[in-house]
């Protein structure tokens, strides 16, 4: 008769085991493969809140050897969020000389603003910035004259919400002794 106090272990079986091994590593493997899902799936799109800039870019046409100012161009961009930018609306807010202008005879007949290109998410403008030099007070003859050109380059990230304009470049052009200040 066997002995009542000792203990038999049973091992599982053979089979079982392996099948519990299967189920463990396939459990593992669907895990893994959710992650990996998870952390390559596209980020949430943003909360379409209408946000708006106004941002205003200032230009002073002037003497590049004295420094000194004869005017000042603005550019005005009302830039928002759930607007595509080439919608956005831009103009010349402010376009004036000064009486150090009259004197010398410089001009400033009249700036503009117009898109050049445009496609999904983002707008390039540019602002001209025409000048010339007449007798002074009088406004003719003219000796001279030439154009300022500024470009502007405003995009939207529809993911993130994400906008801005900013200055992409300046072309001052031939002009011989001018330049355009940032500054009053």
């Amino acid at each position: 008769m066997p002995d009542s106090t000792a203990t038999t272990t049973h091992s599982p079986r053979p089979k079982r085991l392996i099948l519990r091994w299967v189920l463990l590593t396939s459990l593992l493997g669907m895990l893994a493969a959710g992650l990996t899902l998870a952390a390559t799936a596209a980020p949430a799109k943003a909360a379409t809140v209408d946000s708006c800039i106004h941002p205003t870019f200032k230009f002073c046409p002037g003497s590049a050897i004295g420094r000194v100012r004869y005017g000042e161009v603005d550019f005005h961009f009302d830039a928002c969020s759930t607007t595509d930018p080439v919608n956005w609306n831009h103009f010349v807010s402010l376009n004036i000389t000064n009486a150090t202008e009259d004197d010398f005879g410089f001009f400033l007949p009249g700036s503009s603003i117009y898109t050049t290109s445009s496609g999904y998410g983002y707008a390039d403008f540019e602002g001209k910035i025409p000048w010339k030099v007449c007798t002074p007070r009088v406004g003719w003859p003219c000796s001279r004259s030439g154009a300022f050109h500024v470009r502007f380059h405003g995009y939207i990230d529809y993911e993130t919400g994400r906008f801005n304009v900013f200055v992409s470049s300046i072309d001052l052009g031939p002009q011989v002794g001018l330049t355009l200040f940032t500054t009053p």
